[in-house]
């Protein structure tokens, strides 16, 4: 059905554009030394890669140079500038999470004061740490209350439905940067570690985790072996019932530690495990049950609340480290402000559309399934993602919050990086000449069958180069094309 349905809305998005023309060719005025040498390094690609390639004047648009710029392929985390764009214009820059303990009643005796009832309503923060949620309990002891009596809630509504989104890899699902998107997060819903091996061969591995006061453990049975084994010695890891993963292969007795970041596979259940232990931490007694749930009656006092940082230091925060976490809860948030219902994956790409529409962007046929860009089912063409950077400088030009904290003077760009999907778009400006606009997306980047580790590195190598040196013939020659 959902097939169907996609045909069905690309034939409609076809017929009612059927005046749309692809960007306006290159006259012949144009044809300069900036075209040519555009033309001349997407010659150096492999045939098998499919691109598609914009470049425009922010200002008005212009198209300057296109390839392709209308075929839809897989984005990587580039999509996450679409969705920073669109967070941007519908929630403000100012807006923050908010984290908050509120209670039902509370009773006051002479010696100490009762919770009723109490519940932790979080909102979806990725920035969240254990600190921070560890400060608003303390804030709740220090009000004087010793004791709650009653159901302590945990309150994630806020966000529903899957953690993950429809077309994740799911070798991706253990690791820290395909953590579960939830209501309920803390430090990422990642924990790490350090794999070493031992001093003696034939001996299990050492497990050295970076906050062993977390609860998070590991399942250990990789081995030691001696040097010469490289080939045959791969660290795996699994889901496990004893401990969060199970880890199986061998090291060699030489290999340097190995850094581990896993996600959490259960937030809600971590989250219900750090509250239990930080209340017995913090000699606050609850006699009752601990609920992951919205509360049955309204809780009205407010105990403590901790704010994020406003929107406009996150979408920094999420665009400069491709947080593919802090990109969904963005997206999430949208569904839950613009539904008015819980965020889910589907109401957050419903208010990312009605967003781009709303700026009356051309969405064409593009799909969108998550905010982050890791569902290899997400498409979208050069030209699309064009208009969303030429729409998101019109708002705020170089005050753009990424823009102002940008590394380099003459550029600001996003990558995007998965098997066989390499990306690149942003911003340029050439020393006295206007802003321009550039996507550069490329799929099946994969190096000929048959190609030896180091032809493999050397590919990848070379198409990394290939897209830097496609913004610097763009910084060399933009003059040119002015005159």
């Amino acid at each position: 059905m959902r097939i169907i349905l996609s045909v069905i809305c690309c034939v409609f998005i076809s017929y009612a554009y059927a005046e749309e023309k692809l960007p306006k060719p290159v006259t012949l005025s144009q044809q300069n030394a900036l075209v040519r040498a555009l033309d001349t390094h997407i010659a150096t690609l492999l045939p098998s890669i499919a691109y598609s390639v914009i470049v425009s004047e922010a200002k008005d648009g212009t198209v300057i140079y296109e390839k392709n710029s209308l075929l839809n392929l897989v984005p990587a985390s580039v999509l996450k500038t679409l969705t920073a764009t669109v967070a941007l214009d519908a929630l403000g820059g100012g807006f923050r999470y908010t984290t908050r303990i509120v209670s039902k009643r509370i009773q006051s005796t002479k010696k100490k004061i009762v919770l009723e009832e109490m519940a932790i309503v979080f909102e979806g923060d990725p920035s969240l740490q254990r600190e921070h949620l560890r400060a608003l309990l303390l804030a709740v002891k220090q009000k004087g209350i010793k004791k709650i009596r009653g159901t302590l809630w945990l309150d994630g509504s806020a966000f529903s439905g899957y953690s993950k989104a429809d077309g994740v890899s799911w070798n991706d699902l253990k690791i820290c940067f395909g953590a579960p998107s939830t209501a309920m997060t803390l430090d990422r819903n990642c924990f790490y570690a350090l794999l070493n091996p031992n001093k003696t061969p034939e001996k299990i591995t050492l497990v050295e985790y970076t906050r062993p006061e977390w609860p998070m453990r590991l399942d250990n049975h990789v081995m030691t072996v001696n040097a010469g084994h490289e080939e045959e010695c791969q660290p795996r890891s699994w889901p496990s019932k004893e401990a969060n993963y199970q880890l199986e292969g061998c090291m060699t007795i030489n290999d340097n530690p190995l850094r581990l970041a896993f996600a959490v596979s259960d937030p809600e259940q971590e989250m219900k495990t750090f509250v239990i232990d930080s209340l017995k931490d913090l000699g606050i007694k609850h006699r009752g049950r601990v609920v992951i749930g919205k509360p049955n009656s309204q809780l009205s006092e407010v105990l403590g609340e901790h704010y994020s940082a406003p929107l406009s230091e996150l979408l920094i925060t999420m665009l400069k480290t491709s947080d593919n976490l802090y990109a969904d809860s963005f997206l999430k948030t949208l569904g839950y402000k613009y539904s008015g219902k819980s965020g889910s994956y589907q109401t957050g790409i419903n208010a990312l559309i009605a967003g781009l529409h709303k700026a009356r962007i051309n969405l064409r046929c593009s799909n969108f399934e998550d905010g982050s860009g890791l569902s290899r089912d997400n498409l979208i063409s050069a030209a699309t993602l064009n208009d969303v950077l030429l729409f998101a400088w019109r708002q705020g030009k170089k005050q753009l919050p990424w823009l102002a904290s940008r590394g380099l003077e003459d550029r600001w760009f996003k990558t995007g990086t998965m098997k066989g999907v390499r990306s690149i778009c942003g911003y340029i400006f050439p020393e006295n000449a206007p802003p321009l606009v550039f996507v550069v997306l490329l799929n099946g980047v994969v190096p000929e069958s048959g190609a030896t580790e180091t032809e493999a590195i050397t590919f990848i190598q070379n198409i990394k180069l290939f897209q830097n040196s496609f913004i610097d013939v763009i910084v060399n020659n933009k003059k040119k094309i002015l005159k």
